[in-house]
């Protein structure tokens, strides 16, 4: 919320500080920065987990690197064996983004 928090300049005059009190509503113009970070952080932490051999993505050929998601739009498509170590280093990395964001993750 810090993010969202600002002092009111109008015409070169600066006024008082206000807080957002509802937080981010669909249609906000920050809301699309504010998920392009968020985005960059999930990334992150998805691309550490897979540096680190926690996380195996998908090969489209052998001679390609792995590739442990994709983003499209506001979707994340996370690639993986189908272990129960590797949902487990899944759910890791979405409890750590959880955390860290703020974020509600929403497991179907």
């Amino acid at each position: 919320m810090r993010c969202v928090e600002s002092v009111l300049v109008l015409n070169g005059i600066v006024g008082d500080s206000f807080e957002s009190e509802r937080g981010l509503r669909q249609g906000d113009p920050l809301s699309p920065y504010l998920y392009l970070i968020c985005c960059k952080g999930l990334s992150s932490l998805l691309r550490q987990a897979s540096l680190n051999n926690t996380l195996i993505g998908t090969k489209i050929n052998r001679y390609t690197p792995s590739m442990p998601h994709l983003l499209f739009a506001d979707d994340y498509i996370i690639f993986g064996d189908a272990t129960a170590r590797r949902v487990w280093a899944i759910k890791k990395v979405l409890d750590e983004y959880a955390r860290c964001s703020r974020q509600q993750i929403k497991l179907i």
